[in-house]
């Protein structure tokens, strides 16, 4: 598959639209009324060694999967080839120079 970054238009916005895009979210932000779950704590080794020893194991044929997608994942990656049609940098002209 080719996908052909020189059609995606560059998108900047100034420093004010940032500004006021960012003060815009931190107050909808702030009107959330979030109640999110107490997460129990994950134990430490250093308080209790034996509950994270007595913990059932991993199965093996779980880490040879991972191992396996792990693998092929990282051979698509390195198949990957990014192409240059056109140049990424513009030259561009001084207005000044070329009137005088």
């Amino acid at each position: 598959n080719i996908i052909d970054v020189s059609a995606i238009e560059p998108h900047s916005i100034e420093r004010s639209e940032y500004m006021e895009q960012m003060k815009n979210y931190l107050d909808k932000y702030s009107r959330i009324d979030l109640k999110l779950p107490k997460l129990p704590s994950i134990p430490s080794v250093t308080n209790n060694p034996v509950s994270v020893l007595v913990v059932e194991t991993v199965p093996f044929s779980d880490i040879k999967l991972i191992t396996e997608y792990s693998q092929s994942m990282s051979t698509a990656l390195s198949q990957m080839k990014i192409g240059c049609k056109e140049s990424l940098v513009a030259k561009l002209e001084d207005d000044t120079a070329a009137a005088l």
